[in-house]
């Protein structure tokens, strides 16, 4: 189950926040080794970055850790290890 702190609002989350993540992530495509990190980030925004790593990536495993930042609102996500099917 996730938490969210107060104030936090799924739909603060825009469109057009997606899309400037998305551009991120596509320019950045191939970029992402262990120990890569994201910050500023929202749940659903960590999923999209796990749909990457998996699907567009073509990854067979992906670990990862999810932190909260120091703002107490915020997300990190940091690669620790990426596996292709063998």
């Amino acid at each position: 189950m996730i938490a969210f702190n107060k104030g936090y609002e799924l739909s603060s989350f825009t469109s057009d926040d997606l899309k400037e993540i998305l551009s991120k992530i596509l320019a950045n495509k191939g970029k992402f080794n262990k120990g890569t990190t994201f910050g500023g980030l929202h749940p659903d925004q960590i999923q999209d970055v796990i749909a990457f790593l998996m699907f567009q990536e073509g990854n067979h495993s992906v670990q990862f850790t999810v932190s909260l930042e120091d703002d107490d609102y915020h997300l990190m996500l940091t690669i620790d290890k990426k596996q292709k099917k063998p």
